[in-house]
């Protein structure tokens, strides 16, 4: 009899041995598939505060783009960035300067207005890794949005901006995900403000919907 329960005991103890190293197997195979973030950090001196990829900061071109202040930079300092580049902007009366980001057809973008930034967007998606912060992260430093939207001309049907005008600052993410797209930085005003002059981006495609049907009829 002790001899049948030594054995059960042991073979209790190989099936548990088995099972852990399965389990650790499957564990490193997820990470293995899936890597950890590098990390989302926050940008020293940054306003407002930006949170992005570790490794996005590190690039110091893009470091000294990020530090420019609405209000404050003027388009002499913006033009000793290096890789910034200056071109005509669409908007009267504004100037522009972009910088390369992971989206090919979406630049970091500064318009200035009598010589001093006045709207700067930044992409936080790092081109190598696709790391982006999260919605969430923002949400805790500024609470709940003044306005939100859904519907986003670069970013797509889905995409929602959280508008904090008065606060001078907006966020483009992608709902499902929480991942941040674009974040944009102006001097505070009004949401209606915001719409007309930063806020052509957004776009409710519903309405597209409801024209298609009418030229239908």
């Amino acid at each position: 009899m002790k001899t049948i329960l030594l054995r059960f005991k042991l073979e209790l103890f190989l099936l548990s041995l088995v099972i852990l190293v399965i389990l650790g197997f499957l564990v490193a195979l997820i990470l293995t598939r899936n890597p950890a973030p590098s990390g989302i950090s926050r940008v020293p001196e940054s306003i407002p505060p930006l949170l992005l990829p570790a490794g996005t900061i590190r690039e110091s071109s893009f470091s000294a783009y990020l530090k420019t202040e609405v209000g404050k930079t003027t388009e002499a300092e913006l033009r000793k960035i290096p890789e910034l580049q200056e071109k005509a902007s669409s908007k009267a009366g504004l100037n522009e300067f972009t910088y390369n980001s992971a989206f090919a057809d979406r630049n970091n973008t500064i318009l200035t207005e009598n010589s001093l930034v006045a709207f700067k967007r930044v992409i936080p998606v790092n081109s190598q890794t696709w790391e982006a912060p999260q919605i969430s992260d923002y949400e805790d430093i500024y609470g709940i949005p003044d306005s939100q939207y859904t519907g986003s001309t670069s970013h797509g049907r889905f995409a929602k901006t959280s508008v904090y005008a008065t606060k001078g600052v907006a966020f483009i993410f992608n709902p499902s995900t929480g991942e941040v797209y674009e974040i944009q930085s102006f001097s505070p005003t009004t949401v209606d403000q915001y719409i007309a002059k930063w806020g052509e981006d957004i776009h409710d495609y519903s309405k597209d919907v409801h024209e298609e049907q009418e030229l239908a009829l």
